[in-house]
């Protein structure tokens, strides 16, 4: 999550100091354009678009900010409540199953940063598939089951 995120932030970010920038070289040469034909109409309307682009790309930006922002309350429940019945599952009455621990990533803290969830969730899916029938009889529901399915394809 976290790296999707900051790589999604961190490219719009240079596209606003692009269009800052082109701003800029449109101001320098624009003198030299003029030799060639272009109107002070033409600049007006290249500015305004430029600008344009510069604060539709910073509204994007803060919209999808906020958006992560609401989800991961949310993921971070689903993953608790993953977790939980999966520790069940790997530590059942009779013995520790070594394969489900490894499968269903038990051992280890909880995933609390965007990227530790991110490589928490990788593959996640078909392994609650596999297991999908002890993850239900221990708490982690069908519908919570598909919500997590679903959340794998959101949070990368």
């Amino acid at each position: 999550m976290a790296s999707s995120s900051f790589a999604t932030t961190n490219s719009r970010l240079y596209a606003i100091a692009d269009g800052q920038h082109m701003l800029a070289v449109v101001e320098a040469y624009w003198p030299v354009l003029e030799k060639y034909g272009a109107a002070p109409s033409d600049k007006k309307a290249l500015v305004d678009r430029i600008a344009k682009a510069i604060v539709l790309n910073d509204a994007e930006d803060n919209e999808q900010d906020n958006g992560l922002a609401e989800a991961r309350p949310e993921l971070f429940e689903l993953v608790g409540a993953f977790r939980g019945s999966a520790s069940l599952v790997v530590h059942g009455p009779r013995a520790t199953d070594a394969t489900a621990e490894l499968e269903l990533k038990t051992k280890g803290a909880f995933p609390e940063t965007d990227k530790a969830m991110l490589g928490f969730w990788k593959g996640m899916p078909k392994m609650i598939k596999k297991y999908a029938t002890q993850l239900s009889q221990r708490g982690f529901s069908r519908e919570d089951q598909a919500k997590a399915a679903r959340e794998d394809g959101a949070v990368r």
